[in-house]
């Protein structure tokens, strides 16, 4: 079967901040406009559509108010960010304006009055929140359930050297799951530059990054090689049997 798992890309900017040539606000709200094509084409179906956002708000909107009014259901996702020390930008755009937090977000507002990261979002109690108000799933940067680090002063994008693997391994798979979420990272990709090294200079490749995501848990990978994620699940869950 077949899907699709849009983005919501900077929603706050467009439903808010956005103007046109001349000047006039665009007042798009991206989730409503996903919805109306949704359904206008008939893709419906709950198992084929998961729709993800890096904001908090626009998924809250659509799972307490636009679904319900489309008649319609799908999964929704939490993308995490780094830096993780960083807000999400509907938080911290709604903080400033002093916007009615309760009506935007419901039962996450007593959470958001002072500044919210996305390693807040991490946390376990933040997680069950989530999964308690709107999110079915979080979507996090594969460096955040592998760290790694890379070469001073090489922060920048796309990389210019591969990262190193510090061998540890986060909690965040068995958190999320522990908070009824499905985790889905992101993004793997096959040019040397995106993957890492180990700490013996050995380098990984897509295959060998996406098998040790797998063996951590997580439900599901985003990869612009599809072909070497679907080789990694078949690595993991199809094991070669032993010769004799």
């Amino acid at each position: 079967m077949v899907g699709i798992y849009p983005e919501i890309k900077h929603p706050t900017y467009f439903s808010h901040e956005g103007q046109d040539r001349s000047g006039q606000p665009l007042n798009l709200n991206l989730g409503q406009l996903l919805l109306d094509v949704l359904v206008e084409t008939g893709l419906t179906d709950p198992d084929r559509v998961v729709i993800q956002a890096f904001e908090i708000a626009p998924l809250v909107d659509l799972k307490l108010r636009q679904m319900p009014r489309a008649g319609v259901s799908f999964e929704l996702v939490q993308l995490l960010s780094l830096p993780s020390d960083r807000s999400p930008y509907d938080v911290a755009y709604h903080q400033r304006v002093g916007a009615d937090l309760q009506h935007l977000y419901g039962a996450l507002a007593p959470h958001l009055q002072t500044s919210l990261s996305f390693a807040d979002l991490v946390r376990p109690l933040m997680l069950t929140l989530l999964a308690e108000v709107y999110a079915d799933g979080i979507g996090p940067n594969k460096d955040q359930l592998l760290p790694r680090t890379r070469p001073p002063g090489s922060f920048t994008w796309p990389p210019t050297e591969p990262a190193t693997l510090t061998g540890e391994k986060t909690r965040l798979v068995e958190d999320a799951h522990r908070a009824g979420l499905i985790v889905h990272p992101y993004t793997l990709r096959s040019e040397p530059v995106f993957l890492a090294h180990r700490s013996d200079g050995r380098a990984l490749t897509l295959v060998d990054e996406a098998v040790e995501l797998l063996n951590l848990g997580v439900d599901g990978v985003f990869a612009d090689q599809p072909d070497h994620a679907v080789a990694a699940r078949k690595k993991v869950c199809e094991p070669t049997p032993p010769t004799h």
